[in-house]
């Protein structure tokens, strides 16, 4: 309403009642307040969370062994060797090797090479999503070598505190 409304002192004519409209109190519904979220600092658990996948590895985040790597890097004792890794300024790869060899050996071996480097790269994708849910960012062109941690990564990002 943009026009203001101007009260005068006049008589306001032959009046209408109008019959109750509105049900009664107990049926009426009050509307949930919204919480607004403008900054996540450190996410505890990222179990809730779910992999958002690049377009390119959507296929493989959505099959059995996606899931079944997001799964395995979501667990407190793995995402401990992430966080020790980045405090000792390592990438969290060059701790995840053997775990990863250990748990999902039989999978990769019955996979092509070229789609075990994709996998790879799904992981590295999975990590980078964990760690900056929890307060970590990339450091900008740490490619850095990770070789022997168990012969799976030959490379990996670093990440440091995001403050």
């Amino acid at each position: 309403m943009k026009k203001k409304i101007i009260y005068t002192d006049e008589p306001l004519g032959e009046l209408q009642v109008v019959e109750d409209f509105l049900p009664p109190p107990e049926q009426l519904v009050f509307k949930e307040e919204k919480a607004k979220i403008t900054a996540c600092k450190r996410v505890e658990s990222s179990q809730s969370m779910s992999y958002s996948p690049a377009p390119f590895d959507t296929h493989l985040a959505n099959s059995r062994l996606g899931r079944d790597l997001w799964d395995f890097l979501n667990q407190g004792p793995i995402i401990e060797l992430m966080e020790k890794a980045t405090r000792d300024e390592k990438p969290p790869v060059k701790l995840l090797g053997r775990p990863l060899l250990e748990r999902f050996e039989k999978q990769f071996i019955e996979r092509e090479h070229g789609e075990v480097d994709e996998i790879k790269r799904m992981i590295g994708r999975m990590i980078r999503q964990i760690l900056e849910g929890r307060g970590y960012r990339l450091v900008p062109d740490s490619n850095v070598e990770v070789r022997p941690s168990g012969g799976f990564f030959a490379t990996g990002s670093v990440y440091e505190p995001a403050e």
